[in-house]
């Protein structure tokens, strides 16, 4: 006899969700990041002491979208089981699927940077370290302090490398405010009425376009025009969203994303610990945020799309019969 399970239905709610719930999250999420910048616009910009405020509590606005979407344009029951805030993947596979993501998302970086030192536009030093060098002596200079104290820069890049599982950690928390909204509401949403591949270009379209408040600033491609900015940034969160939207379906969980999506932020931030004296380092043409790191994730969000692993996991029913008693 198989077992009935509450997690596997045979309507999903996202196939029952409508195009007005997904413009109310996309008009909720854009709206409420314009809203949180607008101190960044009226005087300061990047350099303004609210930067790093706005930029977190922005992070949390496709959240408001996803919640407010869910709960009151589809009235669904069980908003955190339906948005995958609840862990509903066997505790096994969660594990098995965060040390795969972050894996994943570690070595997709890594090639980018080897692409993009390929075609010149990223030189590591892996012997003097330099790039590190200017990275704790900038760190040092804003607390005024000096570095005769500091172990070697072997030893301090060691330890930077070694809390990166940590530091992943710790960005997730704010990641999750992001992928609640987009891996958590709006891919299943899209999936369903658009496929897997038109999905993910298009949230990831949807996505890059949503951080404007702060990349018409300046932030992430300063050396681009404000319009070509959005351009990179929509293509780095279509690859981007190919591989968070693999780890999310994979579990069930937004929790994977959120990790994925932490792992990268902290991933990135270690490029200079590895960047050598020249060339200057442009993110618009190095790193998987630049042209000459994109080849790497294009490929891996093909093979993905490719093997149709977006498709969301369930486990496999129970129809075993019975023992009979003797």
């Amino acid at each position: 006899m198989t077992q009935y399970n509450p997690l596997v239905t045979d309507h999903d709610p996202a196939e029952r969700s409508s195009w007005l719930s997904i413009a109310v999250f996309v008009v909720i999420a854009y709206a409420f990041a314009w809203l949180v910048c607008l101190p960044l616009w009226l005087g300061g910009g990047l350099r303004s002491p609210w930067m790093a405020l706005c930029g977190a509590v922005m992070m949390f606005t496709p959240t408001l979208g996803a919640v407010v979407a869910a709960k009151v344009v589809e009235r669904q029951p069980k908003v955190l089981l339906n948005l995958g805030i609840w862990p509903i993947a066997s505790w096994r596979r969660l594990l098995t699927s965060i040390l795969i993501a972050f894996t994943v998302v570690i070595g997709v970086l890594l090639l980018a940077l080897v692409t993009s030192a390929i075609a010149g536009t990223y030189a590591f030093d892996l012997r003097t370290f330099h790039g590190a060098q200017e990275a704790f002596g900038a760190k040092l200079a804003v607390v005024g302090s000096t570095a005769k104290a500091l172990p070697s820069i072997g030893v301090l890049v060691a330890i930077e490398l070694a809390a990166l599982p940590l530091n992943s950690v710790i960005s997730s928390g704010l990641a999750l405010g992001e992928e609640i909204g987009w891996r958590g509401f709006l891919y299943p949403r899209l999936r369903a009425r658009l496929g897997d591949p038109l999905a993910v270009v298009v949230l990831g379209i949807i996505w890059g376009v949503w951080h404007a408040p702060l990349l018409l600033l300046g932030y992430n491609y300063p050396s681009l025009a404000p319009a070509w900015r959005l351009v990179w940034m929509s293509v780095f969160c279509i690859i981007l969203t190919a591989v968070l939207a693999w780890v999310r379906q994979r579990s069930r969980s937004v929790w994977l994303a959120a990790i994925g999506h932490g792992t990268v932020n902290a991933g990135l931030a270690l490029t200079a610990v590895m960047l050598g004296a020249s060339p200057e380092l442009r993110t618009a043409s190095a790193t998987l945020m630049g042209w000459a790191g994109w080849p790497v994730g294009l490929l891996l969000a093909v093979v993905l799309l490719w093997r149709h692993a977006l498709r969301p996991w369930r486990p496999a029913p129970s129809n075993a019969p019975a023992e009979a008693s003797s």
